[in-house]
């Protein structure tokens, strides 16, 4: 939906998926969870690891 809200209105994604609008924006704007967070670090230091 982040990426399709240009194209298509957040209300009407909101009702084909079956979400509410205010879920959506607070999901939205939510900082990643740890674990994502602790992943993309992971990702980082693989790809400095292959460089090298």
């Amino acid at each position: 939906m982040k990426e399709w809200r240009r194209q298509c209105p957040v209300k009407t994604m909101c009702r084909v998926f079956d979400v509410s609008r205010s879920g959506f924006y607070e999901w939205l704007n939510r900082k990643p969870a740890e674990r994502a967070q602790e992943n993309e670090r992971l990702k980082v230091a693989i790809r400095v690891a292959q460089r090298r």
